[in-house]
């Protein structure tokens, strides 16, 4: 290869390089404050771990890797209100579960969540094993 085709060939990489580059700290920025301020919302825990680990390979891909001590945090504090009591389990655990665990912790917790809301809307009754017929003894026909 000739050296002008070189030249060539890396002044066109520095031009195409320019703008990604120009707008990597913009990027990282962006992707670090919708990390830090993700809520949770009405989505599952799938949904909402999910674009969570999304916008923290997103930093990783832009070399700004977040350490996994902050994702658990940023999850734990983005949650809805009825996985209250396993965010204070998770807060408190030392040293802090991985993010992974931490899903996985928030999956089961969700689980519990749903069967509790089908037992009290009467689709399970696991504490009540009568049948709703009544047996009736009385004189054969």
């Amino acid at each position: 290869m000739s050296s002008k085709r070189k030249t060539n060939a890396f002044a066109l990489w520095s031009y195409l390089e320019s703008p990604f580059r120009a707008n990597k700290d913009s990027k990282v920025m962006q992707y670090d404050t919708e990390l830090r301020n993700i809520a949770m919302g009405t989505s599952s825990v799938t949904e909402y771990c999910t674009r969570v680990q999304t916008r923290a390979d997103l930093l990783e891909n832009l070399e700004a890797k977040v350490p996994q001590k902050n994702i658990v945090i940023y999850t734990i504090n983005g949650l809805s209100p009825k996985f209250g009591h396993v965010a204070s389990l998770i807060r408190h655990q030392k040293p802090l579960p991985s993010f992974s665990d931490t899903w996985a912790m928030l999956q089961v917790e969700e689980q519990r969540i749903q069967l509790n809301d089908q037992r009290n809307q009467g689709h399970i009754h696991s504490d009540n094993y009568s049948s709703p017929f009544a047996l009736v003894i009385g004189p054969a026909p």
